[in-house]
C-alpha cells in the first residue's frame, strides 16, 4: 500500500483537478508501460533539439539534502506532472538552493500562461529548466521467499528474493509502481507485489519535486511544486497528447479555472455533508 506525503484541502484539490485533465487521455490513447526515464522528456531533449550540448547539474550537490535522500533527475511518472500560470502574471516566493530549509528569499515573477512541465520542450530551452525529485529511501525486508517482475529500461524479468533480503525503496513512479534498489541493482516493481512478502506495512512517500525556473528579472529560482500549487493564480499543467505540452492559451486557462472551480463547489458540498451526517452520541464535528 503506498500513500502520498501531499495533504490540505486545496492542494488536494489541485491535483484532482489534474487527475480529472487526466481522463482525457484515454481519448489520446495512453502509452505502453515504460520506465520513467523513458516517459519523460528534460532539458537535455530540449538541447539536442537545439543542436546545443548539455551537461546536467550535480542535483545532489545543489540541493544538500542529508543521507537517506534519493535524488533524481527529472520528475517521474507515466505523465509528468507540472504547474502552469492562469491569466495573470504571478509573483512567487522561491529558493535560490533546492532544499526546504533553505529560506523563500528569491522574489520571482512568472508570466501569465506559462507552462512549466517537462514535456513543454519550447518552455524548457527558453528559460533553462530543471527538474529533479528528491525522496525519502525506506529500507524493506522480506520475510517470504517470492519471484517479483521488475521492470528496467532492457524490459522485464523476475527477481527472486528470500527471508532476510532487504530492498530500498527510493522513487514512487506512479500507478503503484516504485524503484528500487537490490544488491547494486535499480529495477521497477509493484508495491503491491511486496505487502505480503515483506515486514513494510504502509508504504509513505516522502518526495519533494523541484523546478529551477527563469523570472521576469532573468534571475532563477528553484520552487518546490507542492507550493506551487498551493499558489493562487497557479494550476497543474493540463496533459493532452502524451509526451506533448506548450504554454497555455486563454481558453485553456479558462477551462482549467472553471475545473477548480466546479471541484471547489463539489469539497464544500462535501464537507457539509458529511459535518451534518448523524452519528452515534451525537454529530460529526
Amino acid at each position: 500500500m503506498w500513500q502520498s506525503k501531499r495533504r490540505g484541502a486545496m492542494l488536494a484539490l489541485k491535483t484532482s483537478a489534474a487527475l480529472g485533465v487526466l481522463i482525457t487521455l484515454a481519448a489520446c490513447g495512453n502509452p505502453a508501460p515504460q520506465s520513467a526515464q523513458n516517459s519523460r522528456a528534460d532539458r537535455g531533449e530540449a538541447a539536442t533539439r537545439k543542436g546545443e550540448t548539455y551537461a546536467p547539474p550535480d542535483f545532489e550537490a545543489l540541493a544538500g539534502y542529508p543521507e537517506g535522500w534519493y535524488i533524481s533527475a527529472g520528475w517521474p511518472g507515466p505523465f509528468v506532472e507540472g504547474f502552469a500560470v492562469l491569466d495573470a502574471a504571478v509573483t512567487v516566493q522561491g529558493r535560490a538552493k533546492p532544499n526546504p530549509d533553505a529560506p523563500q528569499t528569491v522574489s520571482c515573477a512568472l508570466p501569465a500562461l506559462a507552462n512549466f512541465q517537462a514535456w513543454n520542450l519550447a518552455r524548457v530551452a527558453e528559460d533553462e529548466l530543471e527538474f529533479f525529485v528528491a525522496t525519502k529511501t525506506l529500507d524493506i525486508e522480506i520475510s517470504q521467499a517470492a519471484e517479483i517482475e521488475t521492470v528496467t529500461d532492457d524490459g522485464t524479468s523476475v527477481l527472486a528474493v528470500k527471508p532476510g533480503d532487504v530492498l530500498t525503496y527510493l522513487q514512487f513512479l506512479g500507478d503503484g509502481d516504485a524503484t528500487v534498489a537490490f544488491k547494486g541493482q535499480l529495477v521497477s516493481i509493484q508495491l503491491a507485489d511486496l505487502e505480503e512478502v515483506s515486514t513494510a506495512g504502509l508504504i509513505e512517500d516522502r518526495s519533494d519535486k523541484w523546478a529551477r525556473v527563469k523570472c521576469a528579472s532573468g534571475t532563477q529560482a528553484w520552487l518546490n511544486l507542492d507550493d506551487m500549487l498551493r499558489t493562487e493564480g497557479v494550476a497543474p499543467s493540463p496533459i493532452g497528447r502524451f509526451g506533448d505540452a506548450t504554454d497555455l492559451t486563454e481558453e485553456d486557462a479558462m477551462k482549467l479555472k472553471g475545473q477548480l472551480e466546479d471541484l471547489q463547489r463539489f469539497e464544500d458540498e462535501q464537507n457539509v455533508s458529511v459535518a451534518s451526517e448523524p452519528v452515534e452520541g451525537g454529530t460529526v464535528d
